[in-house]
C-alpha cells in the first residue's frame, strides 16, 4: 500500500507542477471534477456498479501541437455482486468492493469522441462469508491488491456530458455517463 501511495505522489506532484495556466483546454476536457456513474459486468459474469471522480493533472497534456490530450487522476470504487449459486471456481457468493486509483491519458478526437488508456491499482475487499477460493483451491482472504489496466471510449454529447464505455481489469465491461 505504501508503494502505491509513493507512486501516486511521484506522478501527481511533478504533473501538477508541469501544468501551465495559459495552455489550451478543449471544450470536452475535464473542467474541475468530472463524475462518472457506470454499470459493470465482470469477465466471469459478476455484475455491479461504480463511480469515478476524474481530476485533471495536466489539462493540456504531454504532447504539444496537433494532439489534443490530457492526463487525469481517476479515483473511485466498484461494488460487485455474485449470485448465491454462482458456480464459479473463482468467487463464492456475496458482494465485494473494489476501490480504484488510476491515471487516465485522454486523447480528444474532434468534438464528439475521446479515447483513454488507464493504469493504476485496485483493492478487492470481499463481504462474502465463505472467503474466496481460486481455481486451485487457494484462499485469498478478504483483502488483496491487483493492477488496474483499461481502455475506454467516450461519446461527448456536450462539453459536460459523455457516454463512457471501458474495458478494464478488474472492472470488466463498464457502461455509464460522465458529467
Amino acid at each position: 500500500m505504501t508503494y502505491a501511495a509513493g507512486l501516486l505522489f511521484t506522478v501527481l506532484l511533478p504533473s501538477v507542477a508541469l501544468a501551465q495556466e495559459g495552455d489550451y483546454v478543449g471544450p470536452n476536457h475535464i473542467h474541475g471534477i468530472a463524475v462518472e456513474l457506470h454499470g459493470n459486468l465482470d469477465t466471469i459474469g459478476v455484475f455491479g456498479g461504480g463511480v469515478r471522480f476524474a481530476l485533471p493533472l495536466l489539462p493540456s497534456g504531454f504532447i504539444r501541437g496537433r494532439v489534443d490530450d490530457e492526463l487525469a487522476l481517476s479515483l473511485g470504487a466498484d461494488l460487485f455482486f455474485a449470485p448465491t449459486h454462482f458456480g464459479s471456481s473463482y468467487y463464492d457468493s456475496g458482494a465485494y468492493l473494489v476501490p480504484i486509483v488510476a491515471l487516465n491519458w485522454n486523447f480528444y478526437l474532434g468534438r464528439n469522441w475521446s479515447i483513454f488508456p488507464e493504469a493504476g491499482a485496485a483493492l478487492h475487499y470481499g463481504f462474502d462469508q465463505n472467503n474466496w477460493v481460486d481455481a486451485y483451491g487457494q484462499h485469498y482472504g478478504w483483502l488483496y491488491a491487483v493492477p488496474d489496466l483499461g481502455f475506454g471510449v467516450r461519446l461527448h454529447l456536450d462539453p459536460r456530458l459523455a457516454v463512457v464505455f471501458r474495458l478494464s481489469t478488474p472492472g470488466g465491461a463498464q457502461l455509464g455517463f460522465q458529467f
